[in-house]
């Protein structure tokens, strides 16, 4: 069975996510905080940019490596306006992105977290389902049921229900995925969209992935 409508959702976490690394002045592990500014660097046709992170105890800065010799025609005009102006949304989203193996990433407080949806496509018929892709780029340790539950404003035991339904089309959506932490990337195909336990299920996943105003 085919999805063509897809819906993605982006899990991030409320408290500031930090990288811990050795500071040279500290002379030891600390924790870095991003500063949502940008340092950039051009040569010719070709950009260098870091995101700049700042030690929590001492204010020692680090220039995190984003991209380095980019082809400037390769990036969209937004972004780089985007990284001139030092937009604090972008400065975010690269923020909650692991670069290396060697970063350790770490969150206050995994527990509180926030989704930001938007549907990726809406060509087609969807009665029969839709995909919903689940995004996880800070690893966060959230149980998918919880996820699934504040991305549509039920409860748990709801989802529970909607899973021995058949709803959710896919193996990690088994009983006991479910209480499990979601990985990077997760891919969900919903279907029987049209049933008693939540008939609106359709509507609260359009809801959620429009626009404010729309």
């Amino acid at each position: 069975m085919s999805f063509p409508f897809f819906v993605q959702w982006t899990v991030l976490s409320e408290e500031t996510l930090h990288i811990e690394r050795h500071c040279a002045r500290c002379g030891r592990i600390t924790p870095f905080v991003s500063t949502d500014r940008f340092r950039l660097n051009a040569n010719g046709s070709r950009l260098d940019a870091w995101l700049i992170y700042m030690c929590r105890d001492c204010g020692n800065r680090w220039n995190r490596t984003l991209f380095e010799r980019r082809p400037v025609r390769s990036l969209p005009l937004e972004t780089i306006d985007a990284l001139q102006k030092n937009d604090a949304g972008l400065a975010r989203s690269f923020a909650a992105q692991a670069s290396k193996r060697t970063d350790r990433y770490r969150s206050g407080n995994t527990e509180t977290f926030r989704i930001e949806a938007k549907i990726l496509s809406l060509a087609g018929p969807f009665e029969d389902g839709l995909e919903l892709v689940l995004l996880n780029p800070a690893n966060l340790r959230v149980r998918l049921d919880r996820v699934l539950a504040d991305g549509l404003s039920v409860s748990r035991s709801k989802v529970h229900r909607l899973s021995e339904m058949g709803v959710f089309r896919s193996r990690t959506a088994s009983k006991k995925a479910l209480r499990q932490p979601i990985g990077e990337k997760t891919v969900l195909g919903l279907q029987c969209l049209d049933q008693p336990v939540l008939p609106d299920l359709q509507e609260r996943l359009l809801r959620r992935g429009m626009p404010p105003g729309d």
